[in-house]
């Protein structure tokens, strides 16, 4: 009678960890760039660090109201808290300090692993989940400031005046290449003064950098196999061997991004991407 078996394994180990003591040392950098991979008390270890956009935060007796320290504007209005410090026109400000953009580590990830036996055939599948997480496409980011990216693809025709990031004022009625969008005060235009000389879009560290942060969760097909084992017993005697087994492995053969193609393991690299 042939032989039947399927096997199953599922692991889903959940790595916490965070900095406590750096002997003096306010951070230590893992990596190089404008967005990078450090070491700094508080959070855990390859959290991501670089400037982003200034956002309220609530006063106390050292940060009284109106202080701004560089990433924080205070105030008593705790409606505002966590919310973006905007300028005049409605964009948000970046912030003069290199803050805590993200945390690369996920929630959990899973592996679940199948191997089915029938006669000479032989099957193993090996499927991965991983469950949040933070991770800065760079060659994105810098592609978004010479309109090449998805995101900027956008056209329109104006219902209402609206104002750019350099504070300019286009008429309704006019036909520009961008997109509306409300960061908290009202809506503004995102068009080429936002992405290519703004602080939505390129290089350097005069970028608001959460902006570049995306959702890692990814689901894959990391490993499938298949394989044909020769063993009859006019097969060992034409060739005098024991046996012959023919596999297939394929990887990665199938993948689906919660936001953008990537996989890292947060070591000692940043999770930072490069195309």
């Amino acid at each position: 009678m042939p032989i039947r078996v399927l096997t199953c394994i599922l692991t889903g180990p959940k790595i916490k960890n965070k900095v406590t003591d750096l002997a003096g040392t306010e951070v230590i950098y893992l990596g190089a760039g404008s967005v990078n991979s450090v070491a700094i008390v508080g959070y855990t270890v390859g959290t991501l660090h670089g400037t982003g956009s200034k956002i309220y935060a609530l006063a106390n007796a050292i940060d009284t109201v109106g202080h701004d320290d560089g990433i924080n504007v205070f105030t008593n209005d705790k409606s505002l808290v966590g919310d973006f410090a905007l300028d005049a026109n409605g964009f948000p400000q970046i912030t003069s300090l290199k803050t805590v953009l993200g945390d690369p580590n996920p929630d959990w990830r899973g592996t679940l692993g199948l191997n089915a036996r029938w006669k000479n055939f032989n099957m193993n599948v090996l499927l991965e989940h991983s469950q949040g997480g933070d991770f800065s496409p760079r060659t994105q980011w810098v592609l978004r400031r010479f309109g090449t990216t998805k995101e900027t693809e956008g056209a329109l025709t104006l219902s209402q005046v609206m104002i750019n990031f350099d504070g300019d004022t286009v008429l309704a009625g006019t036909f520009v290449r961008g997109s509306i969008y409300d960061f908290g005060g009202g809506e503004v235009l995102l068009d080429e003064a936002w992405y290519r000389h703004g602080i939505g879009g390129g290089f350097g560290d005069n970028q608001a950098y959460n902006f570049a942060v995306k959702d890692a969760t990814f689901s894959r097909i990391k490993e499938l196999s298949l394989s044909y084992t020769f063993s009859s017993p006019a097969f060992r005697k034409t060739t005098n061997l024991s046996s012959v087994t023919l596999r297939w492995t394929g990887r990665n053969l199938w993948a689906k991004y919660k936001e953008l193609a990537v996989s890292y393991t947060n070591l000692t690299l940043p999770p930072t991407h490069y195309a």
